[in-house]
């Protein structure tokens, strides 16, 4: 019997060939947050000519362990090389969300707005994703 090492779950999808839109739903450790970049890198990789956006719904997120924090950052710091044009993150707890971004300094590199509601999220990236090229 085989035990699962990954802790959190998440669900990652591809909008209109320039949004990636991702949740991460309860409590990450480095194997689950491993796992999440992989599957994050494969969708990127399709699409890594263009500029994209990036939500990221963290309303059930629960928070993620130093070495989980620290794999995240590491992504945040290759999406530097990317065409990322912003990233959007749908939250519900706005201490949680500020403690989990604190442990993430390479989301400076990056224009970064925290929304309550998706479809706000959404209309944001899609402007900025406009006036950068003229897009969506």
């Amino acid at each position: 019997m085989s035990k699962k090492l990954e802790h959190g779950r998440y669900s990652i999808e591809l909008h209109a060939d320039c949004i990636v839109i991702c949740e991460l739903i309860g409590t990450f450790n480095k194997e689950g947050v491993a796992a999440w970049i992989l599957e994050m890198h494969s969708t990127i990789e399709t699409i890594k000519e263009k500029p994209f956006g990036l939500l990221i719904d963290v309303r059930h997120y629960a928070g993620a362990t130093e070495d989980a924090l620290e794999a995240a950052d590491s992504f945040h710091q290759w999406l530097g090389n990317s065409m990322l044009v912003c990233q959007a993150h749908v939250i519900s707890s706005p201490t949680l969300y500020s403690i989990s971004i604190s442990r993430l300094p390479s989301l400076k590199l990056h224009e970064v707005k925290s929304f309550l509601r998706i479809d706000e999220a959404c209309a944001w990236i899609v402007e900025k994703l406009k006036k950068q090229n003229n897009i969506v």
